[in-house]
């Protein structure tokens, strides 16, 4: 009796297996067919020269090292020969300037008021 349940298992085993070994089979198949037309939409890209990079491994090297500091040719000390608040900045700082050119804009209120009551 337990032989025959046993073969009985071994059977059905046995047929799942197939059934599912022809499923796979027909699967692919059908994934073929796929295959080919997609296969049949790619085309061919040709890259030229300008757009391929050659890769070298090298080790990266720099100049010299350098320590010190920058100082100009020339410089200028600025000073107002009269006192009042600044109102406007007419020139950065580090820019280059002729002689005579106008670097600063001041309040005068307190010059007019000395200005008219002198007259």
């Amino acid at each position: 009796m337990m032989d025959t349940t046993l073969a009985a298992r071994r059977a059905a085993t046995f047929a799942a297996m197939l059934f599912a070994v022809a499923l796979t089979m027909a699967a692919c198949k059908k994934g073929g067919a796929d295959a080919k037309a997609a296969e049949s939409d790619l085309t061919a890209v040709t890259v030229g020269p300008e757009n391929v990079a050659v890769v070298t491994m090298k080790k990266i090297e720099t100049g010299p090292e350098m320590s010190g500091s920058l100082e100009p040719d020339r410089e200028a000390t600025i000073r107002a020969e009269v006192n009042g608040a600044v109102l406007q900045t007419l020139a950065d700082q580090g820019t280059r300037v002729a002689a005579g050119t106008v670097l600063a804009r001041l309040d005068d209120t307190g010059f007019r008021d000395a200005y008219l009551s002198a007259r």
